[in-house]
């Protein structure tokens, strides 16, 4: 089907996503942060099974040079890229009061500037192929007001204004550019920031479906924006909550 990045890949939404692409046949390079053999054996297994390569990448989103080294890895494939998925970021839950200016940075280095400088790469490539669509991973606290998402949420809302201009400037070379904004799922990101203190029940009874959501239901809408059926959908930031109250 055709080529595509894939960030943060190793658990939650991003394998979710890998797993996605996989079973329709795409190839993929997935990111991790460090080389780990478990992660490798998998997707070693995954491709063999659905007759593609998985060629895993890694680097820290909060290291600059990191980042330019593991993309000169990807260009240095000589493929053409498809598709980018930022999934990988950082969540964070707590008071504009009790946040460190330094932790704020540090969630705009990788929520933001990490995805923004991984894009940048990578239109070098799409430009050149006059064809791409680059998803982007926000959440809805880029979109609601909850109290403690204030800086998660500040840095997941320039993400989504990066996804709307970049789509209006890189358009007429027939890239798409996209986001997805996921409500509460259930994921060891979840577990570890917002479940720590909020109830697992006070998540669900904001869905108007009474639940959280599952990786792969994320995966579906990501792969979606993906492919041609969504050919005419650009600069959206498009909310999967099961409905908020």
């Amino acid at each position: 089907m055709g080529n595509v990045i894939v960030t943060g890949s190793n658990r939650g939404i991003g394998k979710a996503v890998l797993e996605k692409f996989a079973v329709n046949g795409w190839n993929i390079w997935a990111h991790g942060r460090a080389r780990n053999e478990e992660f490798e054996d998998y997707i070693s297994g995954i491709a063999s099974e659905n007759h593609i390569w998985i060629r895993p990448v890694y680097f820290e989103l909060g290291d600059d040079r990191q980042i330019k080294s593991g993309m000169k890895r990807i260009f240095d494939d000589k493929e053409e890229i498809h598709v980018l998925v930022n999934n990988a970021g950082m969540g964070y839950y707590d008071t504009f009061q009790r946040t460190p200016v330094r932790k704020a940075r540090e969630l705009f280095d990788i929520n933001f500037f990490a995805p923004y400088e991984i894009i940048q790469l990578t239109l070098r490539k799409m430009v050149l192929q006059k064809k791409g669509a680059v998803i982007n991973m926000s959440s809805i606290a880029s979109l609601d007001v909850n109290e403690g998402d204030c800086v998660y949420g500040a840095s997941k809302a320039a993400l989504n204004m990066l996804t709307r201009d970049l789509a209006a400037e890189v358009g007429r070379f027939g890239i798409r550019v996209n986001a997805v904004a996921p409500g509460p799922v259930r994921t060891d990101l979840l577990e570890n920031i917002h479940l720590k203190r909020i109830a697992p029940h006070v998540m669900e009874e904001k869905s108007a479906m009474g639940r959280m959501g599952r990786a792969e239901e994320i995966a579906n809408v990501v792969y979606f924006l993906a492919t041609e059926e969504s050919s005419y959908i650009n600069g959206e930031v498009i909310r999967i909550d099961g409905g908020r109250k």
